[in-house]
């Protein structure tokens, strides 16, 4: 089964997906808005998924970090323990950090797959098992 992607921009849309993902028992990933590691910081969205994971521990979910395109911003994340970030970034870049990611555990998410962003949705959870719904 295809593991659905929703972007997620606070911990009410983190709640909303994983509530989604536990109600059709599927997988899902979590992706932070493009550049988030930049804005609100990685260790905010650390904080919101381990939070959410608490309310959700049997739900199958995975948190990717967004770092734009800001190589330091993904080897602060690195750094940190994220597990899984994205990086827009030339080749060369991206081999080197994928690199010192792989050393420390973290895999980058190239995921192409479109993804629902529910900044733009009214009702975050309704949405979310529509889209998830969609994507079997």
């Amino acid at each position: 089964m295809a593991r659905g992607a929703l972007i997620v921009h606070d911990l009410p849309q983190a709640l909303a997906a994983l509530s989604a993902a536990k109600k059709l028992h599927r997988a899902v990933t979590l992706r932070t808005p493009y550049g988030a590691a930049g804005l609100a910081g990685a260790g905010y969205f650390q904080k919101l998924a381990e939070l959410a994971m608490r309310q959700y521990p049997d739900v199958d979910a995975r948190f990717v970090l967004d770092c734009g395109a800001s190589p330091g911003q993904a080897l602060g994340a690195i750094r940190i323990g994220w597990k899984r970030i994205r990086l827009k970034a030339k080749p060369a870049t991206l081999a080197k950090l994928r690199d010192i990611a792989a050393q420390a555990g973290t895999e980058f998410d190239d995921e192409k797959a479109p993804a629902l962003d529910l900044l733009e949705t009214a009702e975050p959870e309704k949405a979310a098992l529509e889209w998830l719904k969609n994507r079997e």
